[in-house]
């Protein structure tokens, strides 16, 4: 049976990573959102990840061998559980996921500017509802970089969202 994962890329790897998965025959999401670029009296449409260095891969943990994901060009390594074995998103974030992704297929929209050490909430996605900590703020203050108020698979994740899917908390 198959089941979603994520992997860590490789700072700016992510298709790199995402073409030696494919190659290997794994099916991949890397969602992604265009952000306009102003240079040079130029507008350009550029792609840039939704979840900065993590991607999702649809693996079977009994037929595939899994384990080749670790030592793949691009990625850095696959999210385990506590078992040692990969950790497995829900096919209810999964869908989460592709919808963030479906609705992020355009630009993004200003909203008041975060400073680092300040505390958010989370408005879309896997972490929806959540709190998180501002660490810093990238791209002109459009894509912000959160440590999640919530441990999974041991751990805080750290994660990067565009700025429009964070608010102050109150």
């Amino acid at each position: 049976m198959k089941v979603w994962c994520v992997f860590e890329c490789e700072p700016g790897q992510q298709d790199r990573a995402k073409e030696n998965l494919e190659e290997q025959g794994f099916t991949v999401l890397l969602p992604h959102y265009i952000r306009k670029i102003r240079h040079a009296r130029k507008i350009e449409r550029v792609k840039k990840p939704l979840f900065f260095q993590y991607g999702f891969i649809e693996i079977d943990l009994e037929e595939d061998a899994w384990r080749s994901i670790n030592g793949t060009r691009g990625v850095s390594h696959l999210l385990l559980g506590s078992n040692q074995r990969p950790g497995i998103v829900s096919d209810k974030d999964m869908a989460d996921v592709r919808a963030v992704a479906a609705q992020h297929e355009g630009t993004l929209h200003d909203g008041p500017p975060l400073s680092q050490g300040e505390i958010v909430k989370i408005m879309a996605g896997l972490f929806k509802d959540k709190n998180a900590t501002v660490e810093r703020t990238l791209d002109d203050g459009d894509v912000v970089k959160l440590k999640v108020h919530e441990t999974i698979l041991g751990r805080e994740p750290r994660i990067t969202l565009p700025r429009d899917q964070v608010e102050p908390a109150t």
